[in-house]
């Protein structure tokens, strides 16, 4: 198929079949849609075996911001026909309007170097060429060029030893002094071109330390109105390990390495929900060898969550419970006993068996413990096929 229609060239023509090795070579456009399928018409059956839109890499495409424009210039190396071409403006709130003769100046032939200017474009709007041609089902036109008008990228992190960090991520090479970094609303101190005259894509810069809870920007200021183009809330850089005892049924998260935190930005949550845990040592700050204490049934999430004035994050947790399944193989009968071994009674709906083999997941008994008790006790046990 070609554009929409049986093509010229058809394997039926090199012989009575098609086989492994077997080419053809079928002539098209400059810019087309080329797909081979098996079709049973009678049962309206089909399967696509391979299409192609031709020819992708023949359209540039760059954004102005500052002007309001999307160019898309011709580059391929053929005369193309350009009516077969619609080219569509796509809104950021999901409108879009079609652009009418948009290769106006190329008359009926589109030659290198030919282009069209869509005005009026803003931020998050997208401009795009594609082939208007009949659609073949099982074979579509992909877009020729597609143009997404968006600020440039950048990066805010943390790095271990180095910091916070930024990474430019942006297509083009831009002048630093574009971009102005910014301390709970306030300049930094360290600008990113102090480092550096000019960002290419895949640049670093490091801006140092900043303390806990410090909420970073990054403004580029090239546009008329300024905008921010990355964030980053400094986290908290603690290490803590987090231990579960399954006959008391209670988790105790300790402070091992890092910096200390105050305790009243701090919450032990168990399945997601705050709890009234407190420092086991009475502080105003959770410090290297302080602990935890919360009561925490066997199978549940357990967390310690920072909590900023606009952000949060997870600095330790686990799922208790771990190792209180055991599990005994019978390779007779095929069959894998599963043996609750806890010390605290558990919620059987809380657990599901799945079967993984060497092709990937297998099976599943979601809901053999539940089926079996409703309330887990030691020496419980499901046996399940394996």
């Amino acid at each position: 198929w070609g554009d929409g229609e049986l093509a010229d060239t058809q394997p039926a023509d090199r012989g009575d079949v098609f086989t492994e090795g077997d080419t053809l070579t079928v002539d098209t456009d400059p810019l087309a849609v080329v797909g081979l399928r098996w079709l049973d018409e009678s049962a309206n059956v089909y399967y696509t075996y391979a299409w192609k839109t031709v020819d992708r890499r023949a359209f540039e495409g760059s954004a102005d911001p500052d002007a309001g424009t999307v160019t898309i210039r011709y580059v391929g190396p053929n005369d193309a026909d350009p009516s077969k071409l619609s080219v569509t403006h796509r809104r950021e709130d999901g409108s879009a309007r079609a652009i009418e003769d948009a290769f106006a100046d190329a008359d009926d032939t589109l030659t290198d170097g030919d282009e069209v200017v869509v005005e009026g474009v803003d931020f998050g709007d997208s401009v795009r060429v594609q082939l208007d041609v009949p659609d073949v089902t099982g074979i579509y036109a992909r877009p020729l060029a597609n143009v997404r008008v968006s600020p440039p990228r950048l990066y805010l992190h943390g790095h271990p030893e180095r910091g916070t960090i930024v990474r430019y991520d942006g297509s083009t090479e831009r002048d630093a002094d574009e971009f102005r970094v910014l301390v709970d609303g306030e300049p930094a101190s360290t600008q990113l071109a102090e480092n550096a005259e000019t960002l290419s894509p895949g640049d670093v810069v490091e801006l140092g330390e900043f303390p806990l809870g410090s909420e970073l920007e990054v403004e580029w200021t090239a546009p008329d109105e300024s905008m921010v183009v990355a964030e980053h809330v400094v986290p908290p850089r603690t290490h803590v390990s987090v231990t579960y005892d399954a006959d008391d049924g209670t988790a105790t998260i300790t402070h091992r390495e890092g910096e200390a935190l105050p305790a009243d930005d701090l919450e032990v949550r168990v399945d997601g929900s705050p709890t009234d845990a407190a420092l086991q040592e009475d502080g105003d700050t959770f410090e290297q060898g302080d602990a935890f204490v919360v009561d925490a049934p066997p199978f549940a999430s357990v967390e310690l969550v920072w909590v900023g004035e606009d952000a949060e994050h997870r600095v330790g947790g686990t799922t208790t419970g771990r190792d209180v399944i055991e599990a005994a193989y019978d390779p007779v009968a095929e069959e894998l006993e599963l043996t609750y071994v806890g010390g605290q009674p558990a919620d059987p709906s809380r657990l599901r068996v799945q079967r993984h083999g060497a092709r990937g997941r297998s099976g599943d008994d979601e809901g053999a413990f539940a089926a079996a008790y409703d309330e887990l006790t030691a020496g419980d046990s499901v046996t399940v096929d394996a």
